[in-house]
């Protein structure tokens, strides 16, 4: 009898080879109003666990741990003190040296230099004959599903006898949001092209003598107490992650230069760079009033009045692309630090955080929006002058993919030639503080690593030849 009504049970179960679940082991989808919502920096963290992993494979556990950890701050020295010595002997004391002058003793060997690997292929407007690896080295970026759906490419891989219909029903109609979801898949993934530059020899790296950046070593997870002030009432020093003085340095300033630092704010860097006591003229440009605001604080806590004005810092709310416009051929050096995913922010802070979920077609601009700040800000330069094009992510479409978006646009819209400067010769005097991605094609990046929390710090040296 129980074999039978076990028989009748599993034919009640099993219906033309489906197997269906008894009701009481169905669920039901709640839309309960008490259903948990992810924060924006847990929805951050799903985003870089499924686009950085494939990229970084065995380095990912590390960069996503130090991400989540404490940052490791340099306190960059104010020039402007009263007593400068006494606040270098009290660093000292902490344990802490200076990053800058242990990079100017620190011999380059070239294993960081674009230029010795082969993979790194880049075509030149006159020759074009380079030819490019279909694949990018090392991201392993070919994502493909059962239904044959290539997240590299965003398209269908279909053979000649494919009847589109087997993949394709027509059952449903994606709603916008869900739209933008998928176009935003396709943002995440970057194929390198054939780009109208080529790579030139690094020059000679320049550190300035007044740049003073402390910093403890390797290992060591001290952190600094907050910059007092000195009799004059200006701040001591300023801390900052260290990944930030390297676009400074790459941008080679030189006495009398005029620089134009594109998205200026908060200013960090415009501080490094005025700290170098080389810049002529300071132009810094910024589109948030409110970031604004703390760029004219980081001048008032840290400079002399009469140092701001003798330097003629100019500060403009402004559009970026719009002012460059109005601005051709003006500097001798720009720096194009554009916005970005900004990734050890969104994974700490819900606050501004652009992975809010309304915040989607922000993300999906982003790219645009680079690609034109940088586009903008190579025809702001001089003949002969350097763009630096920096972020703060490890997303390669932003990085990597930006550049050469913006160099493409060069080539199709104007007379412009630009050429790609080798950087590997920076991260090799900087070896010993950072650690530098190896794969990147046009600049360095900087990974964080709980031994050496800095970054990241994505930068590329561009030369206008004309």
């Amino acid at each position: 009898m129980n074999s039978i009504l076990h028989l009748f049970h599993a034919s009640k179960r099993f219906s033309a080879g489906f197997y269906f679940y008894q009701r009481r082991f169905r669920v039901k989808q709640k839309w309960a109003s008490n259903k948990k919502t992810k924060l924006p920096r847990e929805l951050a963290l799903d985003h870089f666990d499924l686009y950085y992993k494939p990229v970084f494979h065995q380095l990912w556990p590390s960069i996503r741990i130090a991400l989540l950890s404490r940052q490791k701050y340099c306190a960059v020295i104010n020039n402007f003190l009263g007593d400068q010595q006494k606040i270098i002997l009290e660093l000292a004391e902490l344990g802490a040296s200076d990053l800058i002058n242990l990079a100017r003793n620190t011999v380059a060997t070239e294993s960081y230099s674009l230029l010795k690997k082969a993979s790194r292929s880049v075509g030149s407007r006159a020759s074009g004959n380079s030819q490019l690896e279909s694949a990018y080295d090392g991201a392993g970026l070919k994502i493909t599903d059962s239904a044959g759906w290539n997240s590299e490419f965003g398209q269908i891989n279909l053979s000649p006898k494919t009847n589109i219909y087997d993949f394709m029903p027509v059952k449903k109609i994606l709603s916008e949001r869900e739209q933008m979801k998928q176009e935003e898949v396709g943002q995440n993934f970057h194929r390198p092209a054939l780009i109208p530059a080529e790579v030139i020899p690094s020059h000679p790296v320049h550190f300035p003598r007044a740049l003073k950046s402390f910093t403890v070593a390797r290992g060591d997870v001290s952190s600094f107490s907050p910059a007092a002030r000195d009799e004059n009432g200006k701040l001591t020093y300023y801390l900052m992650d260290a990944g930030s003085i390297l676009p400074v340095i790459a941008l080679d300033l030189e006495p009398g230069c005029e620089v134009l630092d594109l998205c200026a704010a908060p200013g960090g860097k415009s501080y490094l760079m005025l700290q170098t006591l080389l810049p002529e003229k300071l132009t810094c440009i910024d589109n948030s009033y409110s970031r604004i605001v703390r760029l004219r604080e980081v001048m008032r806590l840290f400079f002399p009045r009469s140092y701001t004005d003798e330097k003629k810092v100019d500060i403009h709310k402004a559009n970026g692309v719009a002012f460059c416009e109005g601005a051709l051929e003006q500097f001798d050096r720009v720096l194009v630090d554009v916005p970005c995913f900004s990734d050890r922010h969104v994974l700490n802070e819900d606050e501004n955080n652009i992975f809010r979920p309304s915040c989607i077609s922000e993300r999906l601009e982003m790219q645009n929006l680079q690609r034109e700040l940088l586009f903008a800000g190579i025809k702001a330069c001089k003949p002969g002058g350097i763009i630096v094009y920096s972020t703060c992510t490890l997303s390669l479409p932003q990085n990597d993919g930006t550049v050469q978006a913006a160099l493409e646009k060069i080539c199709q819209e104007t007379n412009i030639e630009v050429a790609i400067e080798d950087t590997g010769m920076i991260a090799d005097h900087f070896r010993q503080t950072f650690n530098f991605y190896g794969k990147c094609r046009y600049g360095q990046l900087v990974v964080p690593n709980l031994t050496a929390n800095f970054g990241p710090t994505y930068f590329c040296k561009l030369h206008r030849i004309k």
